[in-house]
């Protein structure tokens, strides 16, 4: 399933655990010496109790997503958007965008976070059934104003097949060489070999990958 607004995000679990099979295989594709092209990253325990994973596309625009016990806190940055603080004179960010996000969740969001970079924000804590957005306010010349929602929400790719669909495109000729049915299981949490790891890249070095997939919590031992 393509995501194209918020309210068609799964559930946070359900959602970590798609971001972590990304970073996964972002792991299995490049080295963690060049982690600067890959597009997700997963920071286990990144903060005490909390799991923190960033999507960086690489050209200016990304996303922190912070699961902790209050809930999840997701904040995304499209710095070509109108709400971008960077788009008006006084570079504030645009009224409403952390309006009445939980006071708990919004504490999680300090200044490694890059809190003030910021054209959406949405949130779900552990009480509530959905996710959560706040109005915001766009001026009243930009009324067809993007807030880059649909943009990087698309970057949550649900399935193997769009990751598959995904990579083939970015890593271009390496990318050809995946297959599918070895996605899959990464997806699935099967356990990850030495074997499937050459599978899907046969240029990683598998012991580097597999002391990194047991650093965020993906695999606890060949």
């Amino acid at each position: 399933m393509e995501i194209l607004n918020y309210t068609q995000l799964p559930n946070p679990e359900k959602l970590k655990e798609i971001l972590i099979s990304q970073a996964a295989l972002d792991s299995i594709m490049v080295d963690k010496e060049e982690s600067w092209l890959r597009v997700i990253n997963f920071y286990k325990n990144y903060s005490e109790d909390i799991d923190m994973v960033k999507i960086d596309n690489g050209a200016g625009d990304h996303m922190f997503f912070l699961f902790s016990n209050y809930g999840t806190i997701i904040k995304g940055f499209d710095h070509e958007s109108i709400l971008s603080p960077y788009a008006n004179d006084d570079e504030e960010i645009a009224k409403g965008i952390y309006d009445f996000v939980p006071k708990e969740l919004m504490n999680l969001l300090d200044e490694s976070i890059e809190r003030d970079d910021v054209t959406f924000c949405i949130w779900r804590s552990k009480t509530d059934l959905l996710w959560k957005k706040s109005e915001v306010i766009i001026p009243a010349d930009y009324q067809d104003g993007d807030d880059g929602e649909g943009f990087l929400l698309g970057l949550i790719l649900t399935s193997a097949d769009s990751w598959v669909a995904w990579a083939r495109d970015y890593y271009e000729e390496q990318g050809e060489r995946i297959q599918l049915d070895y996605v899959k299981k990464v997806y699935k949490h099967e356990g990850i070999t030495k074997d499937l790891i050459e599978k899907i890249n046969p240029d990683r070095d598998t012991e580097a990958v597999i002391k990194e997939l047991e650093e965020i919590g993906f695999i606890k031992e060949i």
